[in-house]
């Protein structure tokens, strides 16, 4: 019923020329032969109308559209009696109430579809940040009992042992929280002029120091300076590292950085089992994760990726990502050159990055 009544109502956007009753919703009859508005006039001698009468469809207060009646240029008369008007008022009465329950109906399909994806995301969500909680702090626990109640009979070799896996579980804790409040709060920048090349190197140099059986490569251009956040994009590419070593386990790492139009893009490529096309477009959701499940190999909230676009955005930039499975990946960071310094503060030039051995 509802798709038989939308052929017979015409949108006042559709039809500009019928101002006159936009403007006063009201019922209102046109004759052709009488003294009738100019546009009511040019509207009827387009479609060789002799007589019209336009009925508003009102819905909550506010004109919705038209129902149009018309007799035709040469037609035997059949004037509008107030039966007729009747009948129109009341099928407009209709077609407003059926187009107000459509769209009722969708509204309320919409808010159930929001509501359960809301339900899952929150579902999956404690799902991951208990799991997450649960590891650190089992071993932090069972090294604190252990202290408690043998700490008397072991060596100071294992003591100390002990109390570096307390630390370490004490900062992955840390990171925990810290990435649910940058992921909730605002992003705060603290610019200054920064050497991307340098940057890249000393992330790179980090990271494999972290990982010296992986070969990590960075090629920078030097006198690249812009006007940032060093700690936050620092950040950004630390972490981008941190996935390539995860997710691609045993794959050589290239970080590039270069000017390209107006822009400096930093990538970070490797070489491993690449993402599908829904994963890319999902990488950047929060606590998203490719495989969510408890028995997943590679752990993590999955906000790190929606931390690094909301830093990468908060400088003007995008962030983005090539992949094809099985082939690789490649992240990309493009931020804006503008108020680069004209002469930076320190120098461009950051020591080589040392490479770990091809085949290791």
């Amino acid at each position: 019923e509802a798709e038989r009544l939308r052929t017979l109502v015409v949108r006042p956007a559709d039809w500009p020329l019928l101002a006159e009753v936009v403007a006063d919703p009201a019922p209102r009859r046109y004759a052709a032969d009488e003294a009738v508005h100019e546009v009511a006039r040019e509207l009827m001698e387009r479609s060789q109308t002799a007589e019209a009468l336009y009925v508003p469809v009102v819905i909550r207060g506010e004109l919705f559209g038209i129902i149009t009646g018309d007799r035709a240029l040469g037609s035997a008369a059949r004037p509008f009696t107030g039966e007729l008007r009747q009948r129109l008022a009341g099928l407009a009465d209709q077609a407003a109430t059926a187009f107000d329950n459509t769209r009722l109906l969708e509204q309320e399909r919409e808010t159930v579809a929001r509501l359960r994806e809301a339900d899952r995301l929150k579902s999956e969500f404690l799902g991951i940040v208990s799991h997450e909680l649960r590891t650190p702090l089992a071993v932090l626990l069972g090294a604190a009992r252990t202290l408690q109640w043998r700490g008397d009979g072991l060596g100071d070799d294992v003591r100390s042992e002990l109390l570096s896996s307390m630390i370490r579980r004490g900062d992955d804790l840390n990171r925990i929280v810290e990435d649910l409040l940058q992921a909730s709060g605002t992003i705060n920048l603290a610019v200054q002029a920064v050497d991307i090349a340098g940057m890249c190197r000393s992330a790179v140099a980090d990271a494999s120091d972290l990982a010296p059986d992986r070969t990590i490569r960075c090629c920078a251009d030097d006198k690249i300076v812009i006007v940032a956040d060093e700690g936050r994009l620092r950040q950004v590419v630390e972490n981008l590292l941190t996935n390539a070593m995860k997710y691609a386990p045993g794959s050589d790492i290239d970080v590039t950085a270069a000017q390209h139009d107006g822009e400096v893009c930093i990538d970070v490529a490797d070489q491993g089992p690449g993402m599908t096309q829904d994963e890319v477009a999902r990488a950047f959701d929060p606590f998203y994760q490719a495989d969510s499940s408890p028995i997943r190999k590679v752990g993590g909230l999955g906000l790190g990726l929606y931390i690094c676009r909301r830093i990468v955005e908060a400088h003007g930039g995008r962030i983005t990502i090539e992949a094809t499975q099985g082939q690789g990946t490649i992240v990309r960071l493009a931020l804006p050159l503008v108020g680069t310094p004209v002469t930076p503060s320190f120098s461009s030039v950051a020591p080589a990055v040392p490479r770990a051995p091809r085949g290791t």
